[in-house]
């Protein structure tokens, strides 16, 4: 039963009880749509989203879950190298402190800014903007957060980092808050199944997409 509970990582979490950098919960009661995109293991991911809804932590936790589990090497982009930096001292490094079991016993390199090693794998975290840094490693997950922001160039010389493997092993997941039309994510959307989340009205039961400003009641908000 304990090992069936590491099956999935919305399982896992719940089975450690994983916090947030900030040392919250991470709960699916409020936040039901994130259990499915944390157990999806797709090969090729695309989520559109707003911002705030806790993507980035999610794609933290999921990776360094497949990076142990799955025995994979990832990288993991964002835009810039100060990117980067941000992200590791801000979450990275405070979701490790706040997960003493089972985050900072499989994590061997702690201070570390461009890479962790989880386990005998590694994720190698990434800016987009110079073509250098996307030829030094291999991979068996590409993870590119704010895709939009991205150097589409360097995003594409990092999928050529998975080409060693066969089509059926070639993972990449984008995600961002999307710009314009026909740029970044929305790019890789407009390529995927289009799957979007619904949700069931607490008083007329209907299951409908959250839209603005379709779904929102203006004069009960006022």
């Amino acid at each position: 039963v304990l090992r069936a509970m590491e099956l999935y990582p919305s399982l896992w979490i719940e089975k450690y009880k994983i916090k947030n950098e900030v040392g919250l919960p991470i709960e699916f009661e409020d936040h039901y749509f994130l259990m499915d995109i944390y157990n999806d293991m797709s090969n090729l991911q695309v989520v559109l989203k707003p911002p705030q809804v806790g993507m980035t932590v999610l794609q933290i936790l999921k990776t360094m879950y497949c990076a142990k589990k799955k025995g994979w090497d990832i990288i993991y982009t964002l835009p810039t190298a100060t990117d980067v930096n941000d992200m590791a001292g801000g979450k990275i490094n405070r979701l490790v402190a706040q997960n003493p079991n089972p985050l900072a016993a499989w994590t061997k390199d702690h201070d570390t800014v461009e890479q962790k090693a989880i386990g005998e794998h590694i994720i190698h975290y990434r800016g987009t903007f110079t073509i250098k840094s996307a030829m030094m490693v291999s991979s068996d997950l590409n993870v590119h957060d704010e895709v939009d922001a991205s150097d589409p160039e360097v995003v594409g010389q990092y999928e050529t980092r998975l080409m060693a493997k066969p089509i059926e092993e070639q993972r990449r997941w984008y995600f961002s808050h999307p710009s314009l039309k026909g740029k970044g994510v929305d790019i890789h959307w407009e390529q995927s199944d289009k799957k979007e989340w619904f949700i069931k009205c607490n008083h007329c039961s209907i299951e409908q997409q959250l839209k603005w400003p379709e779904n929102i009641d203006l004069l009960k908000r006022q």
